[in-house]
């Protein structure tokens, strides 16, 4: 006799499995074995799969097959889904508490096994479906209140207002022509894919008391063997919706920005100023992925170095000049 999970003939597209408690937790997809029993019976509860298989409402099952306590929920309920996001944690979203449809969700840490409030959705819903979307997003769609009645609605997850990391490449200095423009180079070191956000500032400048900015700065994006993978002047021109969606884009229009996925590597970003101009631009690059196994390195930088203008930073806003002090900007 076993804990066995029962899918009934649904009597509606949006309704969820039975789960018929036994004695021990049995699967019926083939292949897997039976698991030890769980501390507490229970029904109405999603599965997840982690990568050490499943578990039902929090991801604490150890690979011994065993299971133990981990935190409670900040709000009991049922009829839920949790989605396992990109930085390992669970997102446990809407149900019900028996009495009323929840609007409420809360995010799972398992490094330290707890649970803590995040946002709370517009509409309380139950037998609705959650789906994972790229870079940690989630889709809560459809479902129905606690009376039957169905939802068009659909709602998304953004996940917690975390700021992008500044890393490697933050450089000032005078914007020429010809040999005399400011290149920007760095490594995608690791094995992934990794996402990034390079920035070409000049006009903006002004408000941070720099002198004779660049007034119209282009940037191009150049891969190992010199090829062109991009192009911008005025960084609303191309990509704006995505840029933006990065809470980094350039506050002046005349600025440019490129957003790519880059596999690792080494690449080259150059800033000129539009019809020849001159004057003092920056350079920033912005990694935008923080959990794929790749990361920004090595810094190299070349432009016109003068007495007030040459400022190449890595990570945070503090800069090295050329003499070789850290200031702060």
């Amino acid at each position: 006799m076993y804990d066995s999970i029962q899918f009934s003939k649904a009597t509606s597209s949006r309704r969820t499995s039975q789960v018929t408690r036994r004695k021990k937790l049995h699967s019926l997809i083939g292949g897997l074995q039976p698991a030890a029993p769980l501390l507490a019976g229970r029904i109405a509860i999603p599965l997840l799969l982690l990568s050490v298989g499943l578990i039902l409402v929090q991801p604490s099952a150890g690979q011994s097959g065993t299971w133990t306590e981990t935190g409670n929920l900040a709000e009991a309920r049922r009829f839920h889904t949790a989605t396992l996001l990109p930085n390992g944690k669970v997102l446990a979203a809407c149900g019900d508490d028996g009495f009323s449809a929840l609007t409420s969700a809360e995010l799972y840490d398992p490094t330290s096994g707890t649970w803590t409030v995040t946002g709370s959705l517009a509409t309380g819903r139950i037998f609705y479906t959650a789906t994972l979307l790229p870079y940690g997003k989630v889709l809560v769609a459809g479902g129905q209140d606690i009376i039957d009645i169905p939802f068009a609605s659909a709602e998304l997850y953004l996940g917690p207002a975390t700021a992008p990391t500044l890393l490697n490449i933050s450089t000032r200095m005078r914007v020429l022509t010809g040999d005399q423009v400011l290149f920007g180079g760095f490594m995608i070191t690791g094995s992934d894919p990794d996402r990034v956000l390079i920035r070409a500032i000049g006009p903006s400048l002004s408000d941070f008391g720099a002198p004779e900015v660049l007034a119209n700065p282009t940037l191009e994006l150049h891969s190992s063997d010199g090829s062109l993978i991009g192009t911008n002047d005025d960084w609303k021109s191309l990509q704006q919706a995505d840029i933006e969606a990065t809470g980094l884009q350039p506050t002046n229009d005349l600025e440019s920005a490129i957003l790519a996925t880059l596999d690792p590597g080494p690449y080259t970003a150059i800033v000129r100023g539009v019809n020849s101009g001159t004057g003092v631009g920056l350079i920033e690059t912005y990694d935008l992925d923080q959990v794929v196994d790749s990361s920004l390195a090595n810094i190299s930088t070349r432009g016109l170095v003068d007495q007030v203008n040459a400022y190449v930073g890595k990570g945070g806003h503090h800069f090295i000049n050329y003499r070789g002090e850290t200031v702060p900007w």
